[in-house]
């Protein structure tokens, strides 16, 4: 029967991907943007960092930290204008309202001036913390957390001051330290936005809850930064997306566990942000860079959690996740992202992850068709330093079915690359993925998962060439590595589908000195074969298999056929480390 025979194109450099379109079923991100606001009231806003803003809206500004129980009275013309007070009046308009500060010159170097007939927040108030140059807000005991049910209203921070370029700008904190209440703002409409300021004290649930009110109203088009820093959260979550009327929300720009200028850890006490309940087709960050998220301390949590039956559809797209802002890892958070229990059609695509406890992405029990696409992990965001994962980089655990692993660049795990466990664990394809500098297996299965396809057999190779057999009619991919994993993605083709054999013809080469390869049938995707080193010499083949005769023209530079137990003294040292 004749050797089915190809000789594909090399992919790209390891360490960089175009954007280009893949299999799935997600289409690219789109911008969320709340309904146009009606012009009334005060003034025009035209201020940068949204849409929104574009629109004719009322306009307060808060210029005092104290916090009434009740605020009805204030923020008219030469009034004292508290935080409540301005939502307050933002709620009784139609389309909402912007909330926003001008600051004391004399405390905020680049502060704007305030508008005529505005007041500063002031040296003077009680709430200044001269320390550190920001007014914090705390509750009165008395007072509930903000809840937004009209929709439109945005609190923005960021507008009074000149220059704002990230959190580490920020002069305005919303504190929640002692009382314990449920949250600090909840969102049961559509179209608010929360930016430029820090978050900070305890909450029963989380510091911001989107969750749809008793009269079922939806929860969309909501936008929770660029600019809210979660920091010394000391009970509860960052942000909550809870319920099935909260969907198509976007989380952008912010930052978790840090405070300072991005560098100090300051945790979160729960996960930063926790997605649940039917929640659906939410986005944290996007493609923009300045829609980056940058998480970097739990206590108790993970970056990302999306859990749960029906929810599903949801994004994790262009994260730093167990980093800081320069890019250090920082050994304070669990893992990037967990999803678990049921969640449907989760992508997770062109995050950084690195400097986590356990795994970098944990996909557990019943969920499916998960994308993981184009990460980073256990890498720094530009370079090759090592961003370590203390076990592997990415885990299928007990059920994950229908998954997408492609073109992922996985490095520095103590536990190894990729794990799949479990005979539950099926129809998972891992495509193109770049696997390097792991200490343990690059891919390793445990528990017979997807169906327990065996890795191809490696029988003969040259510098140019290799041959081998697989299942019949199945993809064939190639790599090659320094030390038997997979640096390299060298190509792919179809085996044979009659004897499923194949000849992988490389006419440039090979780029290192082992290659392997790993096999597709259906949906499933196998481990890595035993590698086969190229050295000088006559060509051993693996024991117990033939040794076809070389495609005329191949010369034959020699093999030496390895099992994959690793020895210290070669795939132990790891100089970049």
């Amino acid at each position: 029967m004749p050797i089915a025979k190809a000789q594909p194109a090399r992919h790209a450099a390891p360490r960089a991907f175009a954007r280009e379109s893949v299999e799935g079923r997600f289409g690219p991100l789109r911008a969320v943007h709340g309904p146009c606001a009606v012009a009334i009231f005060l003034a025009v806003a035209v201020t940068a960092g949204t849409a929104q803003h574009a629109h004719a809206q009322a306009q307060f500004y808060v210029n005092t930290t104290e916090d009434p129980p009740s605020a009805n009275e204030h923020c008219l013309p030469g009034q004292a204008c508290p935080l409540r007070g301005a939502i307050e009046k933002a709620e009784s308009l139609p389309g909402g309202a912007i909330i926003t500060a001008c600051f004391d010159a004399t405390i905020v170097e680049n502060a704007k001036p305030c508008p005529p007939g505005r007041q500063p927040l002031s040296a003077e108030d009680p709430g200044l913390d001269l320390e550190t140059g920001k007014w914090v807000m705390r509750f009165d005991a008395d007072s509930p957390p903000f809840v937004f049910s009209a929709g439109g209203t945005q609190v923005d921070f960021r507008t009074g001051i000149d220059g704002w370029s990230s959190p580490a700008d920020n002069h305005f904190v919303v504190d929640g330290t002692g009382g314990r209440r449920q949250f600090a703002f909840r969102m049961e409409s559509d179209g608010n936005m929360l930016a430029g300021f820090d978050l900070a004290g305890e909450f029963e649930d989380s510091a911001v809850l989107l969750q749809g009110d008793l009269f079922q109203n939806q929860v969309s088009n909501n936008q929770i930064g660029p600019g809210l820093s979660f920091r010394s959260i000391t009970n509860g979550n960052g942000v909550k997306i809870r319920s099935e009327q909260s969907l198509a929300n976007r989380i952008v720009g912010n930052w978790c566990g840090l405070a300072g200028d991005g560098t100090t850890l300051s945790d979160v006490a729960e996960d930063c942000i926790y997605i649940l309940e039917k929640a659906k087709s939410n986005v944290v960050g996007g493609e923009a860079p300045e829609d980056r998220n940058i998480f970097a301390a739990s206590r108790l949590g993970v970056g990302v959690k999306i859990e749960g039956e029906g929810t599903d559809d949801n994004a994790v797209v262009n994260n730093w996740l167990g980093l800081d802002v320069t890019g250090a890892g920082r050994e304070a958070m669990k893992s990037g992202v967990l999803v678990v229990n049921g969640a449907e059609r989760t992508r997770i695509e062109s995050n950084v992850i690195g400097g986590v406890s356990e795994a970098g992405i944990a996909i557990f029990s019943r969920v499916s068709e998960t994308q993981i696409l184009r990460n980073r992990i256990g890498i720094a965001p530009e370079g090759d330093a090592c961003r370590t994962v203390r076990t592997y980089g990415i885990t299928l655990n007990d059920g994950p079915s229908n998954s997408l692993l492609q073109r992922n660049v996985i490095r520095c795990g103590r536990g190894g690359g990729i794990l799949l466990q479990g005979g539950s664990t099926k129809n998972n394809r891992m495509s193109e993925n770049l696997i390097s500098e792991n200490d343990g297996e690059p891919i390793d299965f445990s528990r017979k998962p997807n169906d327990d396809l065996d890795p191809p057999r490696l029988t003969a190779a040259t510098r140019t060439q290799l041959r081998g057999a697989g299942c019949a009619g199945c993809r064939i991919e190639v790599f090659s590595d320094p030390a038997g994993e997979a640096a390299v993605f060298e190509g792919a083709m179809t085996s044979n589908a009659g004897d499923g054999s194949f000849v992988f013809d490389l006419p440039s080469g090979f780029t290192f000195d082992t290659v392997s390869a790993t096999q597709t049938q259906n949906l499933n995707t196998s481990a890595l074969s035993r590698f086969a080193s190229i050295s000088g010499g006559g060509s051993t083949p693996v024991p117990g298999t033939p040794t076809p005769a070389p495609t005329a023209g191949a010369t034959p530079t020699g093999l030496l056929f390895n099992s994959r137990i690793f020895t210290p003294a070669v795939f132990r040292t790891h100089p970049l480390r």
